[in-house]
């Protein structure tokens, strides 16, 4: 079990959290829900993110301006395995959360947000992601040294392979 002096919290192996009451005796802290983040209370600093929490108590201080990213995009899976210090632009990048916001420009509600965002945020964002179909027209020309416009039959059973099995058949 290690302990967070800055929030007076007891973490252990496990991911759950303690604290000492009244009576002197450990004790697990009650944890709430807020917009699919879980927290809990802090004497010390009020209400504390679990992720946030968990991250300072196994790796120390989150630097300024960073944020703490759930690589799978799961907001209350806090495994510390799930969790990395990423800069905020780098944390909209992960290819998951673009996922999440293709499905909200198609129409889909947004298991992340809860909502459609805005289609300035979407579009902003979708600039400059890499899709599967273009990292794939990259890695053909690669291997073919051709683009696939000169070999569509080619390139259509390239990628019916590439979108079935997650590779493509000369890998």
């Amino acid at each position: 079990m290690i302990y967070n002096e800055k929030h007076d919290r007891y973490i252990d192996n496990d991911y759950v959290v303690y604290r000492i009451n009244k009576e002197g005796k450990l004790e697990q802290c009650k944890i709430s829900y807020t917009n699919g983040y879980l927290q809990t209370g802090s004497k010390l600093n009020g209400v504390v993110l679990l992720h946030r929490l968990i991250w300072e108590t196994f790796n120390g201080e989150i630097p300024e301006n960073m944020c703490i990213d759930h690589i799978n995009t799961i907001r209350d899976d806090n495994r510390l395995e799930n969790l990395r210090v990423v800069t905020r632009q780098e944390n909209m990048n992960n290819p998951i959360t673009i996922e999440h916001l293709r499905n909200s420009k198609t129409g889909e509600k947004n298991p992340m947000f809860g909502k459609k965002p805005s289609q300035k945020s979407i579009d902003a964002l979708l600039k400059n992601a890499e899709t599967p179909k273009s990292i794939f027209g990259k890695k053909f020309k690669e291997h073919f040294g051709f683009g696939f416009s000169q070999n569509e039959k080619l390139y259509k059973r390239e990628w019916y392979h590439y979108n079935r099995y997650g590779k493509c058949t000369w890998e």
